[in-house]
């Protein structure tokens, strides 16, 4: 986000909830790399064979995959697992090698941020509006209906079936509001959003191990208090997420260095949180090997440019 776009923020809100709103959007750029696709077929073997590749080739093969995936989507719309395979290639692609590489240019590159959150912005939108028809298609009304209707009306019908929907529908509209918190549309949906991926919680605490525990971590660390966010609640999801992935996940300790260390100025844990990062080889764990080469870029990136975020570098 260039500099105008937050002179624009700070007129319309108070300097406390700006910053919280910041680093929502902050951490939102690391949300969706807690998880790989988790559809059965083909989704799921692309998303295998991406976590072993390199950026590189993974960044200029999505397009592509993107495409196909939207083609067969079209043949067989009311196809579940093909509508998760779309939906959250569309994000992966937006959050990863999009809005998550525009975050790392230097400050005076704010004209090209802004460029490329935009062209991000039009994927989170086309994988949100994939996902939503989908859960719409199943679940008749529950796109429309307030919260009071979903708690009485949809919860109750919610299987485990539904848990990857309901996990990149929600993360994916959480980033395009993050992204641009302008967008009402986004915002509107966060509340019913939330019973959802809470409920998916209730029924599949390890859904691709521990994709929810390290997205409840960021939700409850990094979102506004008006919002659900609740700092006291961020630690057991922390160490939840530790435990089941046997600390080998490096971007869980970017995670916290980002939502915990930056915010609360301590640049001691940030830097240990940063080196824990670091100390974990990708060629060591394969079938996440692609997760944890970014989770070091992002890593290095903070170590080089922790000036930007901390007042006092010197402890």
């Amino acid at each position: 986000m260039g500099l105008k776009y937050y002179t624009m923020i700070a007129i319309m809100v108070n300097v406390k909830q700006f910053s919280k709103y910041v680093m929502y959007a902050i951490s939102c750029a690391a949300l969706l790399l807690v998880s790989c696709a988790t559809t059965e077929g083909g989704g799921k073997n692309t998303a295998a064979m991406a976590m072993k590749l390199g950026p590189g080739i993974v960044n200029m093969a999505l397009p592509a995959v993107i495409k196909s995936s939207e083609r067969k989507l079209k043949k067989d719309t009311h196809n579940q697992k093909l509508v998760v395979d779309a939906g959250s290639f569309n994000i992966m692609y937006a959050n990863a090698f999009i809005q998550g590489q525009a975050k790392m240019l230097p400050l005076s590159k704010y004209e090209k941020r802004d460029k490329e959150n935009a062209k991000a912005q039009k994927y989170y939108a086309r994988g949100v509006e994939i996902l939503n028809a989908g859960l719409e298609d199943k679940y008749p009304g529950i796109t429309s209906a307030d919260t009071d209707v979903i708690t009485k009306e949809y919860l109750p019908k919610i299987t485990k079936e539904d848990v990857p929907l309901i996990y990149w529908l929600t993360a994916g509209t959480f980033c395009a509001f993050a992204n641009d918190p302008f967008d009402l549309k986004y915002g509107s949906k966060i509340a019913p959003l939330s019973l959802l991926i809470k409920k998916a919680y209730e029924i599949d605490p390890d859904y691709n191990t521990s994709t929810l525990d390290e997205f409840f971590f960021l939700y409850y660390a990094a979102l506004p208090q008006d919002l659900g966010g609740d700092i006291t609640k961020a630690p057991q999801y922390y160490e939840r997420a530790v435990s089941k992935t046997k600390g080998l996940s490096a971007g869980i300790y970017v995670s916290w260095a980002e939502v915990i260390s930056i915010p609360k100025q301590d640049y001691k844990d940030f830097i240990e949180k940063i080196n824990m990062a670091m100390a974990i080889d990708p060629k060591k764990t394969p079938d996440i090997k692609l997760m944890n080469v970014l989770a070091h870029e992002k890593a290095e990136h903070y170590l080089k440019n922790a000036g930007r975020y901390f007042l006092d570098t010197e402890q």
